[in-house]
Formats: structure tokens, C-alpha cells, sequence
């Protein structure tokens, strides 16, 4: 099981270099990560976007692309496009978001032609390393999904444990966020907390442990679940967090990258191939963590 992010590397050492398609790339924080990658002779990169700045910021760095493809497509949806058209069933292929919004990124994706796409919704989930919390935290859904339903909640669920399952963590602690610990209907996500645990419990599926609700405190504090007098596996232990909506999960993912210096590997789960999705304002190590976490996952 995973204890540091920097793991994922490890995983990926004597794997065949696997395609990793950037659209955007001209990018000098991109580049730089995938300079790191590409060292560890993990991926073979295929930058698209305005070529003159790829080479200008690969120069600037170090990074000799001679041998890399390079597709000069400036338009942002005319790359997205050609990135997600060169899947043609390959089994191993990464995607990943360069100096792109993610709603230009993510049209050409579900596009209805589109390969990529198969019979699992399409969901964002990050995983993060700080010094506050004796393990790894993942977090769903924090770029994707608006405002889920109660079965949308249980699909995010589903796509989050897959990859922690794919991590070595068997069943994990699931804590589904609210902004209290008790069902209050007047607060949806309460009301939806109560219903998944009841899902879980009846169905023994996904394989995993889901309680709450839980205040974010107490998920993640066991200082904080006693002081409140909460009981259960998951409080204060929480392996995964579901969190209500996208604003609240786009706010935890960036308070944790800002403000708590946290290392973060992040990933879209359902398609056919993990998506890479960062912000585009994220640090170099976000972004290869987040290309290991895809390989891993491949």
C-alpha cells in the first residue's frame, strides 16, 4: 500500500514507455515534468500546440524533444480534438490537459464520437500527500461533475475505489463530506450520506467501508471525531473523501495545493485510459505525480 506519492514512481520502473499525449503542451512547468518522465524512460511524449514555444521552453529547459512528435496545432478544441482522435483502441495511452481550459479539454473527450468513452461516468479523483495527516488522502469529484445526484454520488464512488483498489488499498474508508456530522434534510448532502451508507451496507459494493456524514473535521481528525464524541471506522481515519458538489471539492483541492504545500497526483477515471486533469496553475511535481498515478492506472 502507498504511503508517500513519490511510490508511484516505483510502480512504474521496467514498464514499456507509454504515449503520453499533451494538448497544449507549450508550457514551461508542463515540460518540465514531462523532461522528469521521460529520464525515467516512463513515457514517449506527443506535445501538440504552438510547436515555435514547445521548442523555445523545451530549449530553455533542457529537455531534448529531437526524438518526440510534435503537432503544431494552436487552436485550443482543434488540438483537443486531435489528441483524443489518436486513440484508436491502444491499450496503453495517456491524455493529458496542457495550457487548455478544462471545459474545451473535456468537450472533445465525451464527444459522442469520441473512443475514449465507454459505459462508466467520467469522474475526477486526486490524491494527496501533506504533512497534517498520517497517510495519503484521496478526494472526489473536485473537476467533473456539477452538482451529482444520489447516483451519480454512487458512480464516483464506484470509479474512486477502483483506483484505490488499484493502489493496494483493499477496502477502503470512505467518509462522505457535509458540512455536519447528523442528517439535517434541509442539507442534501446529509440526506445523500445516510442513503449511500445504507447502499453500502446492503449491497456489500463497492468494496469498500462508506459512513457519515461527516464535517471535514472529523473525517480526517480523530482528535476532532472524539472531542465530538464520533464513533466509527472511517472517522478521524478516512481513506477517501466524497465530497458534495464541485465547488467544495475544487475549493479543497486548491486550499491544499496553495495553502498546504500538499503534493497531489489527480486523474479523470471511467474512460477508457486515465486522463491526466491539473490545474494548469499546478507545480511541476503535481504533474508527474499525476503521469505516474495514470501509468500505474493503465
Amino acid at each position: 500500500m502507498l504511503q508517500k506519492l513519490d511510490q508511484l514512481l516505483e510502480l512504474t520502473k521496467g514498464r514499456k514507455p507509454i504515449p503520453c499525449v499533451v494538448v497544449a503542451a507549450n508550457d514551461p512547468t508542463i515540460l518540465s515534468a514531462l523532461k522528469e518522465a521521460s529520464a525515467l524512460n516512463i513515457i514517449t511524449p506527443v506535445l501538440i500546440g504552438n510547436t515555435s514555444l514547445i521548442k523555445q521552453y523545451s530549449n530553455d529547459i533542457g529537455f531534448d524533444i529531437s526524438s518526440s512528435e510534435v503537432v503544431d496545432i494552436s487552436d485550443l478544441e482543434q488540438a483537443s480534438q486531435y489528441a483524443v482522435n489518436l486513440y484508436k483502441g491502444k491499450r496503453d495511452f495517456i491524455l493529458m490537459k496542457g495550457m487548455v481550459s478544462t471545459a474545451i479539454f473535456l468537450k472533445a473527450i465525451v464527444n459522442k464520437k469520441s473512443l475514449l468513452i465507454k459505459d462508466r461516468m467520467l469522474s475526477h479523483v486526486a490524491i494527496s500527500e501533506i504533512t497534517s495527516y498520517h497517510k495519503l488522502i484521496a478526494y472526489t469529484d473536485v473537476a467533473m461533475n456539477i452538482a451529482p445526484d444520489l447516483e451519480d454520488k454512487k458512480k464516483i464512488i464506484l470509479n474512486a475505489v477502483d483506483v484505490l483498489h488499484q493502489l493496494g488499498i483493499t477496502k477502503p474508508k470512505v467518509a462522505i463530506i457535509s458540512s455536519m456530522e447528523k442528517v439535517n434534510p434541509k442539507i442534501e448532502s446529509s440526506v445523500h450520506a445516510q442513503l449511500l451508507v445504507k447502499w453500502n451496507q446492503m449491497q456489500n459494493q463497492p468494496e469498500c467501508i462508506i459512513e457519515g456524514p461527516f464535517a471535514l473535521d472529523n473525517a480526517i481528525s480523530a482528535d476532532a471525531a472524539n472531542r465530538k464524541d464520533i464513533r466509527g471506522t472511517v472517522a478521524g481515519d478516512a481513506d477517501l473523501l466524497l465530497l458534495p458538489n464541485l465547488d467544495a471539492g475544487n475549493l479543497f483541492y486548491k486550499t491544499l495545493n496553495f495553502c498546504a504545500a500538499a503534493t497531489t497526483a489527480a486523474v479523470i477515471t471511467g474512460a477508457r485510459v486515465p486522463i491526466i486533469l491539473t490545474s494548469r496553475a499546478d507545480n511541476k511535481n503535481n504533474k508527474l505525480m499525476s503521469i505516474a498515478l495514470a501509468i500505474t492506472l493503465c
